[in-house]
């Protein structure tokens, strides 16, 4: 304990020192900005790159801040919509500490802690045998691997004696593109690359991370095979540009990564029910078979269910009966509907039958008792937790600030509508293009179609053999609009008529141009909206790619030359 506290102390120390900006109260951090990009990507960066994102940070932070000066947060959608947002992750972190977190082995946590701050390039070189979960085939049995493994490892050291360590990996490659196993060892000599902890398996990553660089692993078994294990390099991790508060949650984040779906969902199952038993949870049937006749009514008249739609009919119905039994109270259907509205759309189910609407209630006194456990064991409090509502906090703000931005702008002048639409015109960007026109005989088969063009034939009549067979004249159409006939009316002229057509469609045509009409400029209300949206969109462009630059010359934020 006395050695964590010396650890966060100094991790204290040394990043109030890495103050990116103040505006008033609130300072940015640099391990506020790594946390937004990892530090391996930012290093892999160019300077167009990293500047394009570190606007993108400064844009999203002075909006956080801009937004609380506005008092945007208490706005009451957003209010709303925060409050939300921050329930759902207090149940999520509520089930996490009480039911994940207590799966962990106390040794995998320490493990975890030791190695976070760490990553090492790893080599490696893996040994399948009958068996194992490596795909292929395998003549070797377990103990023929090991022995082969074993063997590898003994000719490896007895060959790299005194070697410097550019030939040590050279040597390592050879053995692995003649000896391993790892499907991908012909494009990689087995090298693994920068791994850090809990992205790999434990068994290796428990050898790796303990091995000095340069030494070589004996034989580590995973359900792959052996490997055997050689460590080029260690550096910091992603996670040393962290917050150091936080490290402690995020080791048992990682650790979360080793346990199975299933045992966390057998888990969660089990405090579920244990937390209805142990309250008397109890529902009262025939108020159930209420509510379901209810929907069933509706789903009779057409009507689709959705929350919106069940918070509706539930309402109207009025049922004043208690609806559940729990810890010793009864709870109605309004205490039912009030909670409802609070469970995001996406979350609730369609309800068809009794058991549907059981679960749904389930879900809704759990989740209810989750806040309240999350609050009684300070859930709510841990530093993981605030900043992971930060984060949301930040998202949920940022993007309602450019809302408030892009809905505070002037109508559009229309002086400035016609100015651009004379501009244009004189560019031709809101010209008419070339059209045609043409009268149509149009059939079903390919039989009629040649009738008709035969009849046009011997009688010189297209006129007569329009009517005869339903025909008319088209409105215009432009060069690329109108499909094969369009196509074939352009290479016409005036008076002119087409062979049978056949369309897309299957059905067929015979075609007259009667008229080209020119191309011309489109009258100014025709375009007028089109040009208003264009302008309106050209500033809304202008708001979101001048954020940052506006925010830090209002707050007097200077460039942040983050290394």
């Amino acid at each position: 304990m006395f050695n964590c506290l010396v650890y966060i102390l100094f991790f204290c120390f040394l990043f109030s020192e890495d103050v990116l900006f103040s505006v008033g109260d609130r300072s940015i951090y640099k391990y506020d900005f790594f946390q937004q990009i990892p530090f391996g990507e930012w290093s892999s960066l160019d300077s167009l790159s990293r500047s394009d994102f570190e606007n993108s940070f400064l844009s999203k932070e002075l909006s956080y801040i801009e937004s609380l000066n506005l008092g945007l947060n208490y706005h009451s959608d957003n209010f709303i919509k925060l409050q939300q947002r921050h329930r759902q992750l207090l149940i999520n972190n509520t089930y996490e500490h009480l039911v994940a977190h207590p799966m962990i082995e106390s040794r995998a946590l320490a493990l975890a802690e030791k190695n976070i701050l760490d990553q090492v390039l790893v080599h490696h070189i893996l040994v399948g045998y009958d068996g194992c979960k490596l795909s292929g085939v395998f003549d070797k049995s377990q103990d023929d691997a090991l022995a082969f493994a074993t063997k590898l490892q003994q000719e490896f050291l007895g060959s790299t004696r005194g070697v410097d360590s550019d030939s040590l990996f050279s040597v390592f490659s050879s053995f692995a593109i003649k000896n391993s196993d790892d499907p991908s060892v012909e494009n990689n000599a087995g090298l693994i690359g920068w791994v850090s902890w809990g992205r790999v398996m434990p068994a290796f990553q428990e050898v790796a991370f303990s091995l000095a660089p340069l030494a070589l692993s004996a034989p580590v078994l995973t359900p792959f095979g052996y490997h055997l294990i050689l460590v080029q390099e260690k550096k910091p991790s992603d996670y040393f540009y962290y917050n150091p508060l936080v490290l402690k949650d995020l080791s048992k984040k990682l650790c979360l990564q080793s346990l199975s779906f299933d045992s966390l969902k057998q888990r969660s199952q089990a405090f579920d029910s244990l937390l209805l038993s142990d309250g008397g949870f109890k529902i009262k049937e025939n108020v159930v078979d209420s509510l379901l006749l209810v929907v069933n009514q509706k789903y009779s008249e057409g009507l689709r269910g959705n929350k919106s739609s069940y918070l509706q009919w539930f309402k109207e119905k009025n049922l004043k009966e208690v609806l559940f039994v729990f810890k010793g109270g009864g709870f109605g259907v309004g205490w039912f509907l009030n909670e409802l509205a609070s469970v995001p759309s996406t979350r609730v189910p369609s309800l068809r039958s009794a058991e549907d609407f059981v679960s749904l209630l389930k879900s809704v006194v759990l989740q209810k008792e989750a806040v309240l456990l999350g609050n009684k064991n300070k859930v709510h409090l841990s530093p993981f937790f605030k900043q992971e509502y930060l984060k949301h906090e930040k998202n949920i703000l940022y993007n309602e600030y450019v809302s408030f931005l892009i809905n505070s702008l002037p109508p559009v002048d229309s002086l400035v509508v016609e100015k651009k639409y004379s501009k244009g015109t004189f560019r031709g960007d809101y010209i008419k293009p070339r059209s045609v026109v043409y009268s149509e005989i149009k059939t079903k088969t390919r039989e009629e179609i040649d009738a008709a063009y035969n009849l046009y034939l011997s009688l010189d009549d297209f006129d007569f053999v329009l009517k005869e067979f339903g025909g008319d004249i088209k409105n215009p159409v432009s060069l690329g609009r109108g499909g094969p006939l369009a196509t074939t009316a352009f290479d016409l002229k005036v008076g002119e008529v087409s062979s049978p057509i056949e369309n897309a469609n299957k059905t067929f045509s015979l075609i007259r141009v009667e008229s080209f009409v020119e191309e011309e400029p489109f009258t100014l209300d025709k375009v007028y909206k089109q040009i208003e949206r264009q302008i309106k969109k050209g500033l809304q462009d202008s708001i979101k790619n001048n954020l940052a630059y506006n925010l830090k010359n209002k707050y007097g934020v200077l460039p942040l030359n983050i290394k």
